[in-house]
């Protein structure tokens, strides 16, 4: 049985630089990509039971992502396939992930990161989407279509109509479904003929300027499978459409069940007002950043990612004692048969101790944070009785938490070292949560 849509997460940063939220410092693709997909699991969990066998990445992330995305999020050896990014990639993505065979599910990861050089002047919003596909009813993707158009030169409306019949063969006039429409402009002569060709497909069109707001066409694609899956019912039939100058691209789903919305996946939906920041370039943080703090080898780090990414700990079958990170050993009694591995909580932690360092007195390989965040708060946090972890806070003003404060650890930047990031969990302060949104 081929797999079907059953949820898609979407998150932005929490960053802004004028209307557009951007990456923080801190922040890239892989950070992006692992929020998505924390959200996408936690939110949808009893839909993957076991988990994803494969992963298709759309757009550009770092080189180290394929060896680390699956020990930061606990999978086993998931097949991880990259795409450029664009819609046809996004279509392909979807294709494979529907393909997929067996009681594991599959998901498409779609980022958009405006990167170290867009994110001074920044033209359009950062947001990372999964979608999650699994055997069982949900949206089943039923094709994908294009049509080139000269680009001074509106679509021809019965071509354009024949690609979206080809994205879904089995539609008729007969045929009740909605149509998610992105678009510079959507020539009235298009939505005429859409409408005598299915008179029972509802339109919902939001227009885009491609100056200065325009989403990435992958992210673009995405946004119009949502506006069209969310107004459909089951049984109905959903197409998703994005115009761009010189072309028209069409995916179509079939409803069989409902799926679940996680996230903002419009400007207008959830999320809080975004405090304006101070700007990202007061300094240098990069790659090319050498730390000059402690060396930790590559190997030794990987080691401990599982403690590191996921709280993995150890339970005491004698005593029950949770140690973190792992020894091999009870902390307590000093059991070393029949230990438990577990992972502890990452989110409502409560702030136990909390502190502030100013510039000039962070450890040195926090030199290229400073220089271009400035002061840093660091938190205490209790994991479980007794097991507290020592976090950064991200995303917040160093002097915002409070003990007594929920926390909740996210995946981030910690600093370069060996010409590659290295990444943790830090410490963003909780903030209540809507409901998930269901469509079909």
């Amino acid at each position: 049985m081929t797999r079907s849509l059953r949820a898609a997460a979407c998150v932005r940063p929490a960053w802004s630089i004028g209307r557009f939220r951007v990456e923080g410092p801190d922040e890239d693709a892989f950070t992006l990509a692992v929020a998505a997909l924390e959200r996408l699991i936690e939110g949808a969990s009893a839909s993957f039971p076991s988990g994803f066998d494969q992963l298709d990445l759309v757009g550009d992330f770092p080189a180290e992502i394929d060896a680390e995305l699956g020990t930061a999020m606990g999978w086993g050896e998931a097949e991880i396939r990259h795409h450029p990014p664009g819609i046809e990639s996004f279509a392909q993505a979807c294709r494979n992930a529907a393909a997929g065979e067996g009681p594991s599910g599959s998901a498409v990861v779609t980022v958009d990161a405006l990167g170290e050089g867009d994110r001074a002047t920044p033209t359009r919003d950062a947001a990372a989407i999964a979608a999650g596909f699994v055997a069982g009813p949900g949206a089943r993707l039923a094709g994908a279509s294009s049509r080139r158009h000269p680009p001074e030169q509106r679509p021809e409306a019965a071509r354009w109509v024949a690609a979206a019949r080809r994205a879904a063969p089995h539609a008729t006039a007969a045929t009740q479904g909605t149509l998610g429409l992105l678009s510079t402009a959507a020539p009235p002569v298009l939505l005429i003929e859409w409408n005598r060709s299915f008179p029972l497909a509802r339109t919902e069109h939001l227009a885009w300027t491609p100056t200065p707001t325009a989403p990435s066409p992958s992210a673009a694609m995405a946004v119009a499978v949502y506006t069209g899956l969310r107004a459909a019912a089951v049984g109905e039939t959903a197409w998703a459409a994005v115009i761009r100058p010189e072309r028209t691209d069409f995916l179509a789903f079939e409803v069989e069940g409902p799926v679940t919305w996680l996230g903002p996946f419009s400007q207008a939906e959830g999320g809080r007002p975004l405090p304006e920041v101070r700007p990202t370039g007061r300094g240098t943080w990069g790659l090319e950043s050498v730390s000059q703090g402690a060396y930790v080898a590559r190997a030794r780090y990987l080691e401990n990612l599982p403690a590191r990414w996921r709280f993995a700990a150890e339970r005491c079958p004698s005593c029950a004692t949770v140690t973190f990170p792992p020894r091999g050993r009870c902390r307590r009694c000093a059991t070393t048969t029949g230990l438990e591995r577990v992972e502890l909580p990452r989110e409502h932690l409560e702030v136990e101790a909390v502190t502030v360092v100013a510039p000039g007195a962070q450890p040195a390989e926090f030199d290229g944070q400073v220089a271009a965040m400035g002061s840093y708060g660091v938190v205490l946090a209790r994991l479980a009785p007794g097991v507290r972890a020592t976090l950064q806070v991200t995303d917040t003003d160093p002097h915002g938490i409070k003990v007594g404060d929920r926390v909740r650890a996210v995946l981030r930047r910690i600093y370069p070292m060996e010409g590659a990031w290295r990444y943790g969990r830090k410490a963003v302060g909780e903030e209540p949560v809507s409901a998930p949104a269901k469509s079909g």
